[in-house]
């Protein structure tokens, strides 16, 4: 678990200490047999939280590869305690939150909020204030075991599930950018149902859904959404493709975009896509796109019901062609 990891000196390149001052704090974690492909300073295998008597860790026990054995909590994040310092000590469960799930720590007004989880990777925000309402599971009577000392093996890469249901977001993979090294940067997106952008873009009332970010949060994916031009998504990439949108409580009919990008950090083609019922489905591709700002307009045709299966992470292709 994630306090033993960090006794034992594990992962130090993709970790995180948090105090305070450094909260609200958002940003994604990956399991341990996820490690080798977690981008540093961009997702993290832990996070501590160091307190007076105690610290506590967050971490996400991804089912797979060298963990796909978990019996308990797999594809979950973990709230952990220990006593503080990075001596031998017993460590406690004391939560495994699914997406939307929200811990507040014991004795503080510290919230553990998890506001997705996607395949490799859940990302989570950290709130300094008044204590949730939410109930808390209470810790087992057990201390945790500790780990094995074999050392990790590199993982699998598995799909990428959305728990949402409404969206849309734009999608696109390395080679569509102009760099190779997983950054890709975003300074605005505007979504509109006018098929010239000319109405008013349609309000941002859900959660926003981006692959990785870099961690601050100036840069995090909101940025690409609050009308300022200077500000901007620090965009990054998971297993090589990035994404960034926003997921709806209903569905919205979109057929144009504007989507800014001010720096030589730019995608040159990108897919528009739409998930309805947990189905996202490709309605449109733009390539040949530039620095600047760049209006993108379809033709919206009549679609079929989608069906009820899972929505996973795109391949290499188009996920479907728009009727």
């Amino acid at each position: 678990n994630a306090p033993k990891n960090y006794q034992l000196g594990w992962y130090t390149d993709k970790q995180i200490s948090l105090s305070s001052s450094m909260m609200p704090w958002q940003g994604f974690l990956m399991g341990i047999a996820t490690y080798e492909s977690a981008i540093a300073g961009t997702h993290y295998v832990l996070l501590r939280i160091p307190g007076t008597s105690k610290d506590f860790y967050v971490s996400y026990n991804r089912k797979i590869g060298i963990n796909s054995g978990s019996v308990k909590f797999g594809n979950k994040v973990m709230v952990h305690e220990r006593s503080t310092g990075s001596g031998y000590a017993l460590s406690w469960s004391l939560a495994d939150l699914g997406a939307g799930g929200t811990y507040t720590l014991e004795g503080t007004a510290i919230s553990v909020q998890v506001l997705s989880i996607s395949g490799d990777v859940a990302e989570v925000k950290i709130v300094a204030g008044s204590p949730t309402n939410s109930p808390v599971r209470k810790p087992s009577d057990s201390p945790v075991k500790g780990p094995s000392t074999s050392p990790v093996k590199q993982p699998t890469t598995g799909p990428v599930v959305n728990p949402n249901k409404y969206g849309w977001r734009i999608w696109f993979k390395q080679s569509d950018t102009s760099r190779s090294d997983g950054v890709s940067d975003v300074h605005e997106l505007d979504f509109h149902e006018s098929n010239d952008c000319s109405d008013a873009e349609i309000k941002p009332e859900g959660d926003f859904i981006a692959s990785g970010s870099y961690p601050r949060e100036s840069l995090y994916p909101k940025s690409a959404f609050d009308d300022n031009y200077k500000s901007m998504w620090g965009g990054r990439s998971v297993s090589g493709v990035f994404w960034l949108g926003i997921m709806y409580p209903k569905n919205h009919t979109v057929s144009c975009i504007n989507l800014h990008q001010l720096n030589t950090n730019i995608a040159t083609r990108i897919y528009i896509q739409n998930m309805v019922e947990g189905v996202w489905t490709t309605v449109h591709t733009a390539q040949g796109l530039v620095e600047g700002k760049n209006t993108i307009r379809w033709n919206i045709g009549p679609t079929s019901k989608p069906s009820k299966s899972p929505a996973s992470m795109p391949s290499d292709s188009p996920v479907k062609k728009p009727t």
